[in-house]
């Protein structure tokens, strides 16, 4: 066993004795909306209602990915690799894109509403939730239970 990561992420309670897995919380999606766009005056839609539309998105979103493309009928998703592009694109287009209660005040997606020119718009659907867990070999109690105490103090809730 190589043993590479102290802790990892996982979407739910690993059943295992030589495993911990502690609640961390939960994530969330929103979506950022052009302003001259209708939805972007509700203070939630759901993923029906984002129906047609083209998204720019960053390509490497974990569970995300399958879950909007399986509840946003109709919809494109114009996928970028390098994040940089995806910012530039974000910044001179009206395209949307989405966020989650993890990335919203990381300095990437920060940046990307710096022209103001979209609205951030809250996802109101029962299918827009993904459980965090901190996984752990119970060998890494000691290191590992430390980490998962400061994240869960300071998992964003909004």
């Amino acid at each position: 066993m190589q043993r590479k990561a102290t802790l990892v992420f996982t979407g739910r309670e690993i059943d295992d004795p030589r495993v911990e897995s502690l609640y961390l919380g939960r994530e969330f999606l929103g979506v950022a909306i052009d302003n001259f766009n209708p939805l972007a005056q509700h203070p939630s839609v759901t993923f029906a209602d984002l129906s047609g539309m083209s998204f720019i998105v960053a390509s490497d979103i974990g569970p995300w990915r399958t879950l909007i493309e399986q509840r946003i009928p109709g919809a494109r998703f114009l996928y970028q690799q390098d994040l940089s592009s995806l910012e530039q694109i974000s910044r001179y287009s009206a395209f949307p894109f989405f966020y989650s209660n993890l990335t919203l005040s990381s300095p990437g997606v920060d940046e990307r509403f710096v022209a103001h020119t979209r609205t951030p718009v809250a996802i109101d659907d029962p299918a827009n939730r993904i459980d965090c867990y901190a996984t752990f070999l119970t060998d890494n109690r000691r290191v590992a239970l430390p980490i998962q105490q400061r994240m869960t103090l300071r998992w964003p809730r909004g």
